[in-house]
C-alpha cells in the first residue's frame, strides 16, 4: 500500500531524475534528427529546440513537481497537526466524559440521600402529627365539655376558654392538614373513589361552613339535576370546605360567597367566588405551592400556613382532576376545580 509519504519521497526522487531524462531524450531526437537522417550542421534551429524542448520544458517539470513535494510535505504536516488534535481531543473528551461519569454518580448518591431523607421527613411529620393528633382530640373535647358546663364561669374566663378552643381547633386543622400532606406526598393516602351525589354532599357542607360563620352571604347553585362525580366523598368535602374557608377568610365580612358546580365536556367544575381582595396575576401560579401565601396588608390579620390550597391541589390531582384559579384584583377570586363524571370512568371500565 502505498502511503502519502513514500509518494512524496518518490516526486521528490523523480523532480531530478524526470527532467534529466526528458533532457537527453530531446537532445538524443534533436541530434539524431538534425545530423543522422537530415546530415544537417549545426545550425540556430537546433539550439533554439534543444533550449526549448530539452531545458525549458524539463526545467517546468521540476518545478512542478518541487511544487508538488513541497504541497505533500505540507499535507503531511497538516495530516500530522490533525492527528496531534485528534488525540488532544480524544484525552480531553476522555477527561470530561469521566469527570461527567464522576458527577453523575456523584450526583446519584446526592439524590439517594436526599430521597431517604426526604422519606424520613415524611416518616418523622406523619408520626409526630399522628401522636399530636390524639391529645389534641382529647383538649378539644375537654374543653367543649366545659364550656357547656361552665354556668359559674364569669365573662373572662368563658371568653379564655374559647380563644383556646378556637386555638386548639386551628393546631387540630394544622395537624390533620400536614399529616395529609405527608402521607400524600408519601403516596400513601389511600382514596375511595366511587359514584358521589353532589346534591347531599352540598348540603353537608353547607351545613357545616354556615354553622361556623353567619358573617358572610352564601350564594348555592341548585345541585340537583347533576350527575354522579367519580371522587373519594371525604376529600371532596374537605376539598371544598378548604376552598370555602379561604374565600372567608379572605374576603371582607358580609360579602358573598357563591358556590357553582356545572357538568363540561365529561367533566364536573366546581367553583369558590368571593368578593375579596383579588389575587395578583404574579402571584397566581404560585398560590398553589407549599407555604406560599399572598403578601398584602389586606391579609395580615388572616391566619393561615400556606397549606390549605397547597393540599387541595394534591387532593384534586389525586382524583384525576385541575385546579385553577381566575382572578380580578380588587374585585374578587374564583377557585375552580374540575373532577372526572361517574358515567366517563365507568364507560371507560366497561
Amino acid at each position: 500500500m502505498i502511503t502519502a509519504q513514500s509518494l512524496r519521497r518518490q516526486i521528490a526522487a523523480l523532480r531530478w531524475i524526470l527532467p534529466i531524462i526528458l533532457f537527453l531524450i530531446v537532445a538524443g531526437y534533436e541530434t539524431w534528427e538534425h545530423m543522422i537522417v537530415s546530415y544537417e550542421a549545426v545550425d540556430p534551429d537546433f539550439h533554439i529546440e534543444i533550449i526549448v524542448f530539452g531545458v525549458v520544458g524539463p526545467t517546468a517539470v521540476h518545478f512542478a513537481l518541487t511544487w508538488l513535494t513541497q504541497s505533500l510535505q505540507a499535507l503531511d504536516r497538516t495530516q500530522a497537526e490533525i492527528q496531534q488534535l485528534n488525540i488532544e481531543l480524544e484525552r480531553k473528551v476522555e477527561e470530561r466524559t469521566q469527570s461527567l461519569r464522576e458527577a453523575y454518580e456523584e450526583l446519584e448518591q446526592t439524590n439517594e440521600r436526599l430521597q431517604e431523607l426526604d422519606r424520613l421527613k415524611s416518616d418523622f411529620v406523619s408520626l409526630v402529627s399522628h401522636e399530636l393528633r390524639t391529645p389534641l382530640t382529647s383538649i378539644n373535647g375537654g374543653i367543649e365539655l366545659i364550656l357547656r358546663f361552665a354556668e359559674n364561669l364569669d365573662k373572662g374566663q368563658r371568653e379564655t376558654l374559647l380563644i383556646i378552643s378556637e386555638q386548639s381547633a386551628r393546631l387540630t386543622k394544622l395537624v390533620e392538614n400536614i399529616l395529609d400532606i405527608s402521607m400524600i406526598e408519601a403516596g400513601r393516602l389511600q382514596l375511595n373513589l366511587g359514584p358521589v351525589a353532589l346534591a347531599p354532599l352540598l348540603a353537608q357542607v353547607r351545613r357545616e361552613i354556615e354553622a361556623v360563620t353567619s358573617a358572610h352571604h352564601f350564594r348555592w347553585s341548585d345541585p340537583s339535576g347533576l350527575p354522579l362525580v367519580w371522587a373519594d366523598e371525604d376529600r371532596l368535602t374537605d376539598i371544598l370546605l378548604n376552598l370555602l374557608d379561604n374565600a372567608i377568610k379572605y374576603s371582607p365580612a358580609r360579602s358573598e360567597v357563591t358556590i357553582q358546580a356545572r357538568p363540561d365536556d365529561g367533566r364536573m367544575v366546581v367553583s369558590v367566588t368571593d368578593c375579596g381582595m383579588g389575587i395578583p396575576e404574579e402571584e397566581r401560579l404560585k398560590i398553589f405551592e407549599k407555604f406560599h401565601r399572598v403578601d398584602s396588608r389586606d391579609t395580615k390579620d388572616a391566619y393561615g400556613y400556606g397549606l390549605g390550597l397547597y393540599m387541595v391541589r394534591l387532593l384534586v390531582e389525586a382524583q384525576g382532576g385541575q385546579i385553577w384559579v381566575e382572578s380580578t384584583v380588587g374585585e374578587g377570586s374564583r377557585f375552580s376545580f374540575s373532577i372526572p363524571l361517574a358515567k366517563e370512568i365507568e364507560g371507560d371500565a366497561g
